[in-house]
């Protein structure tokens, strides 16, 4: 017996969209068993002619089977979103039980006096279409026995009914043969569409995740390490009475503002980062911090497929002179298809954060490729896209 891993938990409208049709699917696959047994049930009535107690015997047996496929119909994973908690004790139990119904029912059929005759047919028809409906299709060599349960069906009631009832029991049967693992197939692609798009859906959501993760990296990282290099500054001015304290709260009073408005654009918005913006930040940053900057060339050289990847380059590189140098001079070469960052006074044994790695992904989704250069003194990692 074969079982379907369940599916993550989702709600909304698409979910419930498919839902509806394959709840739509099982009961059409329990509205069948129930006519099938029916109409089976009334040919072997209107043959007999006589109902007795023993015919009711026989219909209640009926209900019993086709209640207990129609439960395995609604339980069984193929046929529904998420699993049920009983599907395979359904499948397992209702199986045993029918066999052993089915051997009574064939015994009776054979050997009970003539008045059972008719109860034992319309107990062992509904039995079997039951089997035939709700049992066969979901076992592991389902067309083996379904192909053994046809043969015997035909056999048995050739042999002790008649070839009319013996044909419609083999059209009846050859229906419920195409239509179920049909109406199987067809609800499996519909469970594996709603399972690729809530993967999908989980996927876009890590992304964003990731991607939020990221922008607040780029975002909050520059401003950090600028706030504390500046209150440093401040506190050392500050121990030696040095007048200019006020001008460089005021700074550090600013950079604080800036800060707190950058991630709230970040959380509200997603903000798309200019590259001329980045550059004019970069330069009052660095320059607050030491060091002389000199940009060649102008945002406007840049292609503009790579400027918001290029503002992120800036953002990061900027941020990380800030972290891991002690830099007094820094470069921005910017060229249509390539930029590139230099510092000076890289700190010994000291990495580029984990920045760049984000930097190397967002370059890839553009075509681009982040390269670092490192000596003792003298740091330098460039943006290039292929012309």
């Amino acid at each position: 017996m074969t079982q379907a891993p369940p599916l993550p938990a989702a709600r909304n409208s698409e979910s419930d969209y498919s839902a509806r049709f394959l709840k739509l699917n099982r009961w059409s696959l329990i509205g069948m068993l129930w006519l099938f047994v029916a109409a089976f049930s009334s040919i072997v009535l209107n043959r007999s002619g006589d109902i007795g107690a023993e015919t009711f015997v026989g219909i209640g047996v009926a209900v019993v089977a086709c209640l207990t496929g129609a439960m395995v119909l609604e339980t069984r994973p193929e046929l529904r979103l998420e699993e049920s908690a009983h599907g395979g004790r359904w499948l397992r139990w209702g199986l045993y039980a029918h066999l052993i119904a089915l051997a009574v029912c064939v015994a009776a059929f054979l050997l009970a006096p003539a008045q059972w005759r008719a109860a034992s047919a319309i107990a062992l028809g509904a039995v079997f279409f039951s089997v035939l409906i709700a049992f066969l299709p979901f076992l592991a060599k389902k067309w083996v026995w379904t192909a053994l349960a046809l043969a015997g069906a035909f056999a048995l009631v050739s042999a002790f009914g008649s070839v009319e009832i013996a044909a419609i029991v083999l059209a009846y049967s050859l229906a419920c043969a195409v239509t179920v693992p049909f109406t199987k197939w067809f609800s499996r692609a519909m469970i594996e569409t709603e399972r690729a798009r809530r993967l999908e859906s989980q996927l876009t959501a890590a992304e964003e995740r990731l991607r939020m993760s990221q922008d607040l990296h780029d975002t909050m990282g520059q401003h950090l390490a600028a706030l504390t290099i500046k209150s440093q500054l401040a506190l050392a001015l500050a121990e030696r009475d040095d007048p200019r304290v006020p001008k460089e709260l005021r700074e550090l009073h600013e950079l604080t503002q800036r800060a707190a408005a950058d991630m709230r654009s970040v959380v509200n918005n997603y903000r798309t980062p200019d590259l001329a913006t980045e550059l004019e930040s970069a330069k009052q940053v660095l320059a607050g911090a030491g060091a002389q900057v000199t940009v060649t060339g102008s945002s406007e050289d840049v292609h503009p497929e790579l400027r918001e990847t290029a503002a992120w380059f800036v953002r990061e590189t900027t941020t990380n002179i800030l972290r891991h140098s002690q830099a007094t001079a820094v470069s921005y070469a910017l060229q249509s298809h390539a930029i590139t960052v230099t510092n000076d006074k890289p700190k010994p044994g000291e990495g580029s954060g984990t920045g760049l790695e984000g930097l190397r992904r967002r370059a890839a989704e553009h075509g681009a490729s982040i390269s670092v250069e490192r000596s003792a003194d003298r740091f330098r990692v460039q943006l290039k896209v292929d012309a």
